[in-house]
């Protein structure tokens, strides 16, 4: 008798392992495509930031380039959540917008803060 109960004891244990890794997997593959595509825009920003005072583009380019960027990296980023600012003598870019993960139990929204500048030294 004691045999079953200590067999039972350790399904049981096995099967919340596995559901908790299980769980774990599932809400990885949910959250973490979305950090990389964020990393791949931040990416993006910095290159922005580096070549558009060189390539003369306006503050409504270089919003409408960073919007498309995002967006085909599935990332919600509208004109309203990119911010270009001239300075003196560079450029500063703010791009600050959510990214709303469905999960089946509780739904999660990830804020995200992305900045670059490029300054001259001269």
């Amino acid at each position: 008798m004691s045999k079953r109960v200590q067999t039972g004891g350790s399904t049981i244990r096995l099967i919340v392992v596995l559901a908790i890794v299980v769980a774990i997997v599932y809400v990885g593959l949910q959250i973490v495509p979305v950090y990389m595509s964020n990393f791949q825009l931040k990416d993006y920003i910095t290159d922005q930031a580096m070549h558009a005072p060189y390539d003369g583009l306006g503050d409504g380019a270089i919003q409408k380039n960073i919007v498309n960027h995002a967006q085909s990296l599935s990332l919600p980023v509208s004109v309203d959540d990119v911010q270009v600012t001239h300075l003196a003598r560079g450029i500063n870019i703010v791009v600050d917008f959510d990214v709303p993960v469905q999960l089946p139990v509780h739904p999660v929204t990830l804020h995200f803060h992305d900045h670059s500048s490029n300054r001259s030294i001269i």
